[in-house]
């Protein structure tokens, strides 16, 4: 029981900040408590129990509790009635093997209580802005860093969040038990861009090499920093770099079930790993040649128009989006001009970029645009 009590006394090391830039012992024992001990009779255990089951419906219409599955580790912070920020502490997930919903025990004084649960936060990744003086109003995690210049990759884990719904009590001298349900913030997206040339059969693609030089994706959306509420703060503007998923061959199963991977040689694909898409805000999907933006578009208007994601739980539900994305292309036969001496002192201009005009795309399958449309 000691050892816990030392446990909820110090903070843990949650979060590399400015408040707790004091902290230096490995054991964080010179860590600033945010209220003072009290004997352990003047308090009462309580028993977290934590749960995913939010996307994972199973045939017969039940949830499947998946948090011993996916998740590795909890952040957990405890805010009084008033909302100021009491303690907190980060553990490792301990794997049962039972069916038992996951139980995190924190022992905290008598009073009335509210807790945030974050799942799987990596520190690298990932800042928590929280410490004595916070409240759970203005205590936020941020994926902004100064070093990635507000870039960022794919991410090495999912991020989960719980909170309580309302204040409940703790008792001296009994245990109270309280429910939280996590839900998934990362969505993994899959990017395939294919070109058809014009007069084309509509089954082929076009293989020109010229389609891929330089070329690039990004996803800017304003979701760089999240409140303890899970809902973005404006104004913090980050970008996630496409890339390629680890483990490949688990990605293309979830992505391609069927088996048919796009040809390599005639698609351009980028992997993202993003977080959690809000239809109050406004993603946008941008291809760049070099430095120079070739298309841009709002994300959520390409999703949205399924109308299986038209809400904010429809977005919350989903893991994956498969996007792909159909343009026109032309290569005329230009006929052969004699090459003309070249002044070194006026230099060629580059040839502007022709309008990307896009003819076809599709959401996780479901095809809503099949003709010439401008964007």
């Amino acid at each position: 029981m000691m050892n816990n009590a030392r446990t909820y006394l110090l903070l843990a090391g949650l979060c590399l900040v400015g408040v707790l830039a004091g902290c230096i012992k490995e054991d964080f024992s010179d860590c600033p408590s945010p209220v003072p001990p009290v004997p352990e009779d003047e308090g009462g255990w309580l028993d977290l129990n934590l749960s995913y089951t939010m996307h994972n419906r199973m045939e017969d219409g039940s949830y499947a509790d998946r948090f011993a599955e996916e998740i590795k580790k909890v952040d957990v912070f405890v805010f009084d009635q008033e909302g100021s920020f009491v303690t907190g502490e980060s553990r490792e997930v301990e794997r049962t093997g039972g069916k038992e919903p996951y139980s995190h025990a924190v022992w905290l004084p008598e009073g009335d209580y509210q807790v945030v649960v974050w799942g799987n936060r990596n520190e690298a990744e990932a800042a928590c802005l929280v410490g004595p003086g916070s409240t759970i109003e203005t205590a936020l995690l941020s994926f902004s860093d100064e070093k990635r210049r507000g870039l960022v990759r794919l991410l090495s884990d999912s991020l989960f969040h719980g909170m309580t719904e309302k204040p409940f009590p703790v008792v001296a001298g009994e245990r109270r038990s309280v429910s939280v349900e996590l839900m998934k913030n990362r969505k993994d997206i899959r990017l395939l861009v294919r070109w058809r040339e014009k007069g084309a059969d509509k089954d082929s693609f076009c293989a020109d090499s010229s389609h891929f030089d330089n070329l690039n994706a990004l996803i800017i959306d304003d979701n760089g920093t999240y409140d303890f509420s899970n809902r973005p703060k404006s104004g913090d503007s980050i970008a996630y770099v496409g890339g390629d998923f680890p483990n490949a061959e688990r990605y293309d199963a979830a992505f391609h079930p069927e088996g048919k991977l796009p040809f390599a040689e005639r698609t351009f694909k980028r992997d993202f790993s993003v977080q959690r898409l809000m239809v109050d805000n406004r993603p946008t999907l941008n291809l760049y040649r070099s430095t120079s933006r070739v298309y841009s578009y709002p994300l959520l208007r390409l999703i949205q128009r399924v109308k299986e994601y038209a809400t904010q739980e429809d977005l919350d539900r989903e893991d994956r989006f498969l996007i792909e994305l159909l343009f026109e292309c032309d290569h005329p036969e230009e006929p052969e001009k004699p090459e003309e001496p070249k002044d070194p002192e006026d230099p060629e201009e580059p040839r502007p970029e022709r309008p990307w005009r896009l003819i076809s795309v599709s959401v996780n399958g479901w095809n809503f645009i099949d003709k010439d449309i401008e964007l």
